[in-house]
């Protein structure tokens, strides 16, 4: 088996004909967008998916060429859903946020009942980016950038070794509660403390 794909998935995908099935989902800010490649609504994985896919043959989404690279670089993949109508435009800027989730899923049906087989795999996982509009008059195109997981390596870790970060982490830990004390604490260090009993007149103490 190879990349965990399913035994069901991997002898499908080695036939001589095949029928793909794609799904995406993406994080909004008033919940989850789910869409795939066919037509009509579909149920997989427990969430109902819409088709973008029309009876007359046309295509409303596309999925750009995922990329990957052996040096484990982050690549990106773009997602873009066109006949969005132009007065919706603001509603669809206002719900993109970067950074939410997004989920692309390669999949295929059954060649006779046409059923989801078990299981689709997550073929990218990623983080969304600012969208961009292409209008076309009364109908519009938005294109999303997904950027891999792996660009979470590029990204500079913030977190620091004080009480607020580490009760994120542990809350009620208090290995950290005197370090922003420590930021003004005068401390003498070097001198020697009082030697006990007193030397006599004339006689040096060693040093250590």
């Amino acid at each position: 088996m190879s990349r965990g794909l399913t035994p069901t998935i991997e002898a499908e995908f080695a036939k001589k004909n095949l029928v793909p099935l794609l799904f995406v989902e993406v994080q909004f800010v008033s919940g989850w967008v789910r869409l795939w490649s066919g037509i009509g609504a579909i149920v997989w994985n427990g969430q109902t998916w819409l088709g973008v896919a029309l009876p007359n043959g046309t295509v409303l989404g596309s999925i750009s060429q995922l990329q990957e690279t052996t040096d484990g670089s982050a690549q990106a993949a773009a997602l873009s859903l066109s006949g969005i109508p132009s007065t919706a435009v603001q509603q669809v800027l206002n719900e993109c946020r970067p950074n939410n989730i997004a989920n692309i899923f390669l999949g295929a049906a059954d060649q006779v009942t046409g059923a989801v087989l078990a299981d689709p795999y997550c073929a990218w996982s990623g983080y969304t980016d600012v969208p961009t509009i292409s209008d076309s008059g009364d109908t519009c195109t938005v294109t999303i950038s997904v950027e891999s997981r792996l660009v979470d390596l590029q990204r500079a870790r913030e977190w620091r070794y004080t009480n607020e970060d580490q009760q994120l982490f542990v809350p009620g830990d208090i290995g950290f509660e005197y370090v922003g004390a420590l930021q003004s604490l005068s401390i003498t260090w070097g001198k020697g403390a009082p030697v006990f009993p007193p030397v006599p007149p004339g006689q040096r103490v060693a040093k250590r």
